[in-house]
């Protein structure tokens, strides 16, 4: 059971757009479970958390506005030992550089489970506040059956507020989130949002039960 926070979150209220360490905080700081992860500069640092996690980890770009990591290169998975961990946290700063983007490295534990969920919530001028469920990861952008693949490109970047969790990998005994974007955009943008077919309002949880 996940509690509902007694205060505000600052990081919420004061940021229009999070990158994925610190919406992962605060997704934690809600009760949500997350992998272990640390936000480093250097290749060198990033083999020094990875030894730390004492186990298989991701490498990830992180910085401002970064949001389709994998499209880029920026996601090197599955990497064991501080040979593999260097290698991969060099490519990733090399894609990066390629694509002119300025950033630095998310260490972050790797999570094995059975099941990729995604978890959406946008809150939408004429429907009010909308939540998805479907399968998650990849499948959440290349299944056309799913209604989730057709939102969650909308949310992410769109103009509304927006909490984009996926994947959360569901296990035996656990749920954890392991990437996620939150957004909150200013009021006035909200006035220039038209509805089209990949609205909410046909967003159903169809995909996760076929």
């Amino acid at each position: 059971m996940v509690e509902r926070s007694p205060e505000r979150i600052a990081a919420v209220t004061e940021t229009a757009e999070l990158t994925e360490d610190a919406a992962l905080k605060i997704l934690r700081e809600c009760g949500i479970q997350t992998p272990r992860q640390e936000r480093v500069a250097t290749p060198v640092e990033t083999v020094a958390a990875a030894a730390t996690f004492g186990g298989p980890v991701v490498i990830r770009a992180v910085a401002d506005g970064l949001l389709h990591k994998s499209d880029l290169g920026l996601v090197v998975t599955n990497v064991v030992g501080a040979d593999a961990v260097q290698l991969a946290a060099r490519e990733v700063l090399y894609a990066a550089s390629a694509a002119g983007l300025r950033v630095e490295l998310l260490v972050v534990e790797q999570i094995a489970g059975s099941l990729d969920v995604v978890v959406g919530y946008k809150r939408d001028p004429q429907f009010g506040p909308t939540a998805i469920v479907g399968l998650g990861g990849v499948w959440a952008e290349m299944l056309e059956s799913s209604h989730g693949g057709h939102m969650m490109p909308e949310a992410r970047g769109g103009a509304l507020d927006v909490i984009d969790v996926n994947p959360i990998i569901v296990g035996r005994d656990r749920a954890v989130a392991v990437d996620a974007v939150i957004e909150r955009a200013p009021t006035s943008s909200l006035e220039s949002i038209t509805l089209d077919a990949h609205s909410p309002a046909h967003a159903t949880i169809e995909g996760a039960t076929q």
